[in-house]
């Protein structure tokens, strides 16, 4: 069972590693002045973008290992009261995409111009709703809840520290980067769980 928790770990990682060095060489081609990390040149922008993005995998990855241990212990002090959880994951769902547009037209009214920032929870809604989906496609109609709390709860707090960037594009980044991780994962779990 370890060997498929460091299998899971390590391909998360490697995800996170490429997709976001496609998304920053896309980006640096598209995007004038874009530079996430570093002003020294495209070798030390690249070495900044490499451990930015190894730390946002590893982020996602016990973001992850944190939401089933979390879910593991919900059911176990809930017991039979399964729809308390259920409620409760619709809560803070809810209360998660409330917080993002609070938090962002807060921004955007307190001095920052860049209006492009109230696209993000859209798009993390959006994404979270299509791997939902995804999700119920490969399994039962049972994982859509809990692949929606975890793609939008989960999200929503892993890129609190990237909310603190004012520009989008680097927001944008790093966001991506955390959903396209979470995603991953929480698309194969039902692979590692099979006997």
């Amino acid at each position: 069972m370890l060997k498929k928790w460091l299998y899971v770990m390590w391909t998360t990682i490697v995800y996170g590693l490429v997709s976001g060095l496609v998304l920053w060489w896309i980006l640096r081609m598209t995007v004038p002045n874009f530079i996430l990390f570093g002003s020294g040149g495209v070798a030390e922008e690249l070495k900044g973008v490499s451990l930015g993005l190894l730390t946002a995998s590893m982020t996602s990855v016990l973001g992850f290992f944190a939401f089933l241990m979390l879910k593991y212990y919900m059911i176990g002090i809930l017991k039979n009261r399964i729809k308390v959880w259920n409620i409760m994951q619709w809560y803070f769902i809810i209360l998660s995409v409330l917080a993002l547009f609070y938090y962002f037209i807060y921004k955007e009214q307190s001095g920052s111009n860049d209006v492009s920032l109230l696209v993000l929870p859209i798009v993390l809604l959006v994404f979270s709703i299509v791997v939902a989906f995804w999700k119920v496609k490969l399994t039962n109609k049972g994982a859509m809840l809990p692949t929606l709390f975890f793609m939008i709860v989960g999200t929503a707090l892993m890129s609190l520290p990237v909310f603190k960037a004012e520009d989008f594009y680097s927001t944008f980044f790093m966001m991506f980067v955390l959903l396209v991780c979470n995603a991953r994962q929480i698309l194969i779990l039902h692979k590692l769980v099979k006997n």
